[in-house]
């Protein structure tokens, strides 16, 4: 889809995350956005960092950025009944960079309705995707991650107590963060 309806919804997303600081009353949960300018600047100044943006990309686009995490996605699809409706569909994902693994994700459809069929579409499409990021943020919250203790455990492989009732499928991998100690006196 056009490029520009790409860049709508990475400034919807910075907005809703900036938003969710305001309520985050836990400092660690609170996300700082790195400005696209700054983005732009590590992209030209590393050879490696082009399109297509995958994980390993990703990966290092973060970790010279300073993010632990890196938000990506794409528009699905865009329909308009003209003047009436727009109906968008996105993919969201959360990149842990530590792990360089997808840790969350949502594909939300929204729509936006105009009454008296008055409605500009390009503002329609606009409303509809800012609906659309609100909405796969609200998904990613309503997803926590997975909690487990390691049973069993050998050279490359690790038997955790998660089971079928959490979503775990036979043949998924997953990555396994154990705490930091960071010793007696710290604040972690």
């Amino acid at each position: 889809y056009d490029p520009i309806l790409g860049r709508k919804a990475a400034d919807a997303l910075a907005v809703e995350l900036q938003r969710e600081n305001q309520y985050e009353t836990v400092t660690s949960r609170k996300v700082q956005i790195v400005p696209r300018q700054r983005l732009g600047q590590i992209i030209t100044g590393n050879a490696g960092l082009i399109a297509p943006y995958t994980e390993v990309v990703q990966t290092r686009l973060g970790q010279i950025a300073g993010a632990s995490r890196v938000y990506s996605g794409r528009i699905m699809s865009v329909l308009v009944s003209d003047h009436r409706l727009a109906r968008v569909t996105l993919e969201l994902r959360l990149l842990d960079v530590p792990t360089s693994t997808y840790i969350n994700g949502s594909v939300v459809s929204q729509e936006a309705v105009s009454i008296d069929e008055s409605m500009d579409n390009d503002l329609l499409i606009d409303q509809a995707i800012n609906k659309a990021v609100f909405a796969a943020l609200m998904d990613r919250n309503s997803k926590p991650g997975l909690r487990g203790t390691g049973q069993k455990g050998t050279v490359g492989e690790l038997f955790l107590n998660i089971v079928t009732r959490n979503g775990v499928l036979k043949g998924q991998h997953y990555a396994v963060i154990l705490p930091l100690y960071l010793g007696r006196n710290s604040d972690a």
